[in-house]
């Protein structure tokens, strides 16, 4: 893999949505980022990845699923370096994990002992392979 740089980016798609009528609204209380949108709505946060040495990304955050997030867009953490190609980790609303990579959804039914609406960490690396990992809080973590 060569030098990661600046164009990679992380997107946090939805600490906590939640299907609400009206204005699309960021709040941030204590250290938690809500974003509340209109239902359907791809509601999302942004940043440029920092520029690394070394070969090797970390991706991790921490999330709580809130009621009708719907299906397609899981409350997620992604990493995308071109258009279509990225990886996303996030927990349905029903509080089974899933992983989308390079636009193909992988669905899986792992808990790893966290419901929905239970806050969860959740952590990509990235090195040689991608790696998708989750944990309860303070727990441990699995893949």
């Amino acid at each position: 893999m060569t030098q990661l740089s600046s164009w990679f980016r992380v997107v946090i798609v939805s600490a906590l949505v939640f299907g609400f009528i009206g204005s699309t609204g960021v709040l941030a209380a204590d250290t938690a980022l809500q974003i509340k949108a209109p239902a359907n709505v791809y509601a999302h946060v942004y940043r440029s990845f920092p520029d690394i040495d070394g070969n090797e990304i970390i991706l991790e955050a921490r999330a709580k699923v809130g009621p009708n997030v719907g299906d397609s867009w899981t409350p997620s953490i992604m990493l995308y370096w071109f258009p279509l190609h990225y990886v996303a980790h996030g927990q349905t609303q029903d509080g089974s994990f899933r992983a989308n990579h390079f636009n193909i959804k992988m669905s899986g039914k792992r808990s790893a002992g966290i419901d929905a609406g239970d806050w969860g960490d959740l952590r990509i690396v990235v090195h040689s392979e991608i790696q998708l990992h989750i944990r309860p809080d303070g727990g441990e973590w699995s893949m």
